[in-house]
C-alpha cells in the first residue's frame, strides 16, 4: 500500500462507537457503489481486493481522525488516488464526487451523534440501487473487449447495524426529506456545498476504465 495520506497537525477523537459506526457506513457506501463494484468484479482490485477494500475504509476513517478540518476536495482527491494506485481504476461516470460527498456528510452527522440520519440515508441508497439497477455496465480495459454485467448491491446490513448501535447509543431524532435522491445528499453542515449530479442518475451506463 503506497498511498500517503495528507500531513496534518491535529486529531479528532472518535469514540469507539462513532469510529465503528463511521467505518461501517463507509463499507455500506462502497457496497452500493455500482462503478466500484463492477471494477472489483472485473478483477481491478487483484486477488486481495477484499483486504484492500477493508484497508481503504479504515484509512478513510483515519484520514478524518487525523484531520478535523479535512475538506471535501481533500477526501475526493484521496479516494481518487487510492482507486488509481491500489485498484488500477479510474471511475468516469461522476459517481466518485457523490460517494465522497455522502461519506463527508455522514462523518459530520456521526460526530454529532446523529446516527439516525446516516442509517436512514444508507437504507435509501440501498433501496435506490435495488429499484433502479443499471441495465448495462461497460468496462473498458485499454483496448480490450467490452464486458457487460448487471450490478446487484449486496444485502445491506444497516438494519442489523441499527439494532447494534441502539444498544450502546442514544440515537437522536432527525427529520429530513426522504424524497431526496440518496446519492445527492446535501452537505448542509458547516456551510459545505451540496453535491448533485442529476445527469448521472438518468444514465443507464456506468463507465469504469482500467488505468493504462
Amino acid at each position: 500500500m503506497v498511498v500517503v495520506m495528507p500531513k496534518v497537525s491535529s486529531k479528532r477523537v472518535f469514540t469507539n462507537v462513532s469510529r465503528q459506526f463511521f467505518l461501517r457506513s463507509i463499507r455500506e457506501t462502497f457496497q452500493c457503489w455500482p462503478a466500484f463494484q463492477v471494477a472489483i468484479q472485473n478483477g481491478m482490485g487483484g486477488n486481495d481486493a477484499k483486504q484492500k477494500i477493508e484497508w481503504f475504509c479504515e484509512n478513510i476513517v483515519e484520514l478524518f481522525a487525523m484531520n478535523p478540518t479535512l475538506d471535501l476536495n481533500d477526501l475526493t482527491d484521496y479516494v481518487s488516488e487510492v482507486l488509481d494506485e491500489e485498484f488500477n481504476t479510474i471511475i468516469g461516470d461522476g459517481s466518485l464526487d457523490m460517494v465522497c460527498a455522502n461519506i463527508y456528510t455522514f462523518e459530520k452527522h456521526i460526530v454529532q451523534n446523529d446516527y439516525e440520519f446516516v442509517i436512514g440515508k444508507l437504507e435509501l441508497i440501498k433501496q435506490n440501487y435495488d429499484e433502479t439497477l443499471p441495465s448495462s455496465t461497460v468496462v473498458t480495459e485499454s483496448g480490450e473487449d467490452v464486458t457487460q454485467s448487471r450490478i446487484v448491491c449486496p444485502s445491506s446490513t444497516v438494519t442489523d447495524f441499527n439494532d447494534e448501535m441502539s444498544d450502546s447509543t442514544n440515537i437522536n431524532q432527525q427529520n429530513d426529506n426522504d424524497d431526496q435522491n440518496p446519492m445527492e445528499i446535501s452537505n448542509d453542515v458547516d456551510g459545505e456545498p451540496s453535491e448533485t449530479n442529476a445527469e448521472n442518475n438518468d444514465s443507464e451506463w456506468t463507465v469504469v476504465r482500467r488505468k493504462k
